[in-house]
């Protein structure tokens, strides 16, 4: 009894020593503080603030106008009466209209084909070619929802104006027989800030914790004679994976307890963005979540052996991650591989969790398959990353018994 208590407190002593360590080389590593708190600091208030209008309105089009009839004139009226578009000249010259986009005077080139009016009038389909400079998405977006409502308007109303039924009344019922009225849950503007910003916050808490944690354990290695992560030889307080894991969690997850505070709920206050969780049910969702971030981060670093390799890791699969998340492409479209592949990264839960909670307002049972799965993501991350450590105790222990002998 009295030997089980002895390595109950001697084991509590460990993970104390390791915490304390930790905690202290997260403060002495420029590198860590700069992805630990800076990068957590400011990239989410640069996101927001790019992002922050929402909406793009009135983005810049030259239109070709090749037919120069009065339905074309009438179509180019349309474009740019609408709030996403502004058309900034018509000409007939294609070159011309090239230039504007190169000088960055126009952002998109609408071409109305010679012929237009006529085709209309003798009831043939038309086209209307559209060229658009893609470095930008939302302007893309404008053009393509503009010139096509341009164009059903323009259809219709011509119908109208031409299509006379039997009894001489306008033929409104077989041109709109169906009145639509669009309306957007959770994100009435249609603005981009609302759509993709709870995506990034959670990319940003996961990314940051990953490269910190690789490059604390890369700097170990590179500092250590023989390349170890473990300083089993010269520090005796690394004798167990568990006191190891545990040690570096806590203190990983006090640095990052107050980093969730700053991007989840005082950079959507600031910016205005949505949020309807309540505040226990999102910290409830957000524990499991931080917890399988810093297990899948400790397992990562166990393959880290230079601190480059994590800036190069994390650059490669950031985009992917962001993909990943089902946000911003639907999971529908996924191949069955990525969608299976997906569940192993905390952030795929951890994003949709936070629409559904933050954005959509539902509460924590709507997105208990998500926080179930975070819950199972950290406890088979905190598995994977004892393992890991526990591989690499085996290690130093047998250069530990390597030594003896030389001796």
């Amino acid at each position: 009894m009295r030997r089980k208590l002895f390595d109950f407190r001697e084991g509590l002593s460990d993970i104390y020593y390791i915490w304390r360590t930790e905690f202290l080389s997260i403060f002495k590593d420029r590198g860590v503080i700069i992805l630990f708190f800076l990068v957590p600091l400011l990239y989410p208030l640069l996101y927001a603030y790019l992002y922050n209008e929402e909406v793009v309105y009135e983005s810049k089009m030259v239109i070709v106008d090749q037919d120069n009839s009065d339905l074309s004139r009438a179509y180019i009226r349309m474009i740019d009466a609408s709030a996403g578009v502004q058309v900034v000249g018509v000409t007939t010259n294609v070159n011309e209209a090239r230039q504007s986009l190169w000088n960055k005077e126009a952002y998109a080139i609408a071409r109305i084909p010679k012929g237009f009016r006529k085709d209309i009038y003798q009831g043939k389909q038309t086209r209307v070619t559209f060229f658009s400079d893609l470095s930008s998405v939302l302007y893309y977006k404008n053009f393509m929802l503009t010139l096509n409502q341009a164009a059903l308007d323009l259809g219709r109303a011509y119908r109208l104006n031409h299509d006379i039924d039997k009894t001489g009344q306008p033929a409104l019922i077989q041109v709109q027989p169906v009145v639509n009225e669009d309306v957007s849950f959770f994100n009435p503007a249609g603005g981009y800030a609302s759509f993709l910003l709870p995506v990034i916050l959670i990319l940003i808490i996961q990314q940051t914790m990953v490269m910190g944690v690789s490059m604390l354990a890369a700097t170990k290695r590179e500092r250590s004679l023989h390349r170890e992560l473990i300083p089993l030889i010269s520090d005796r307080h690394y004798r167990g994976p568990m006191r190891i894991v545990f040690g570096k969690s806590v203190a990983y997850i006090m640095v990052y307890a107050v980093v969730c505070v700053w991007v989840l709920l005082a950079v959507p206050a600031i910016f205005d963005l949505p949020r309807m969780a309540h505040l226990g049910e999102l910290a409830l969702f957000i524990l499991p979540f931080l917890l399988a971030c810093v297990f899948f981060s400790l397992f990562v670093s166990c393959f880290i052996f230079n601190r480059e390799d994590s800036m190069l890791l994390i650059a490669f699969t950031s985009v992917i991650f962001v993909f990943l998340s089902g946000v911003t492409w639907p999971e529908t479209a996924m191949p069955e591989i990525w969608r299976w592949v997906s569940f192993l990264i905390p952030s795929t839960p951890g994003a949709r969790g936070m629409v559904a909670l933050n954005t959509m307002g539902g509460g924590l049972e709507v997105v208990s398959n998500y926080h179930t799965i975070l819950w199972m993501q950290a406890g088979g991350y905190l598995l994977f990353s004892s393992l890991g450590y526990a591989y690499l105790l085996r290690k130093q222990e047998k250069k530990l018994k390597d030594l003896d002998r030389e001796i």
